[in-house]
């Protein structure tokens, strides 16, 4: 189910925020959603093979919605204007999904770390952390109130959330934010926002335990530090072909230049549609998907911009 093409028609939009949008999808025929967790992100594919992801914000118990919040911003190539824009209630859409890579699991103890639309993969988190009445702390971040998704649902929790709105004198320091709850690693931290916040959040979290730290990105890592590219050759060991993968090209592009069939989304290595398993050889790993313990046990990969360190790979595809 996760790569089939689900239709669903828009049945009710929502403004959240200034320049977000909640979307209320209905799927076509009256079927019920394939089951979702907290974190769980979709496909919305557009035109000329167009696709970009969202999160699922609304309750992974119900069956027959699902629920999508997406930011208006002029970075986005032209799918949220569109959608902003040309979507109306009752218009179609294509779908994909559900996919997680931000898995969700309760603790005793856990805090949460929003920036903006960061808060979409988070929402679900917090209703399912409240729900089972654990301990848990939001620190949401934004320039104002006004931009802020959920915040009316949110601030009926309480001294559960912080909430940081710079154009109200409160500027957020990652670094006092660390030290206020808990120290190094006081508990579980689930965090997403811009790539900026979450490099920092690495950096300062290089000692903590693996489990830790559970990020999710819109956008991919910077490679400016990763070495540079080389030429190898790459085996499908499935569909028997050998080729080499040039120095701009990356194993996805000549998988599907080989007539290799594979389903792929984002290209930028922050969905893992194309998570793929190494038979052989050593990853270049740059993908934004793979803990660093995941991608150290080398088995896996994401072949949209992940490389070989080596000249030779065996993938199985």
């Amino acid at each position: 189910m996760l790569d089939d093409t689900i239709e669903v028609t828009v049945g009710d939009l929502v403004d959240e925020a200034i320049d977000i949008k909640r979307f209320v999808l209905h799927r076509t025929g009256n079927l019920d959603f394939p089951t979702w967790t907290p974190g769980a992100h979709i496909d919305v594919l557009f035109a000329e093979g167009l696709v970009r992801q969202y999160s699922l914000c609304g309750d992974p118990h119900r069956a027959d919605i699902w629920e999508i919040a997406v930011l208006h911003t002029g970075e986005s190539r032209g799918a949220s204007h569109y959608l902003h824009t040309q979507i109306n209630i009752g218009d179609r859409l294509s779908i994909r999904g559900p996919r997680n890579n931000f898995k969700f699991n309760l603790d005793s103890s856990l805090r949460f770390l929003a920036a903006g639309v960061g808060i979409t993969p988070i929402i679900s988190m917090i209703r399912a952390a409240h729900s089972a009445d654990v301990k848990w702390r939001l620190d949401y971040i934004s320039r104002s109130r006004k931009r802020m998704a959920f915040l009316e649902e949110l601030e009926s929790y309480s001294s559960n959330v912080v909430v940081h709105a710079s154009d109200e004198g409160r500027v957020f320091k990652l670094k006092h934010y660390l030290i206020d709850t808990g120290g190094v690693y006081g508990a579980p931290l689930y965090a997403c926002g811009p790539a900026r916040l979450l490099d920092e959040l690495t950096t300062m979290s290089e000692t903590w335990p693996e489990d830790y730290l559970h990020i999710e990105r819109f956008r991919p890592k910077s490679d400016a530090s990763l070495p540079d590219r080389h030429s190898f050759t790459v085996n499908f060991a499935l569909s028997g072909v050998t080729a080499q993968v040039n120095q701009r090209e990356t194993i996805l592009d000549v998988a599907e230049q080989s007539g290799i069939l594979v389903v792929s989304s984002c290209r930028e290595g922050t969905c893992g549609t194309c998570e793929t398993d190494i038979i052989e050889g050593e990853a270049d790993h740059r993908d934004s998907v793979l803990s660093a313990a995941e991608q150290a046990q080398q088995r896996t990969m994401m072949i949209c911009c992940s490389r070989s360190k080596g000249s030779n790979l065996v993938l199985d595809l």
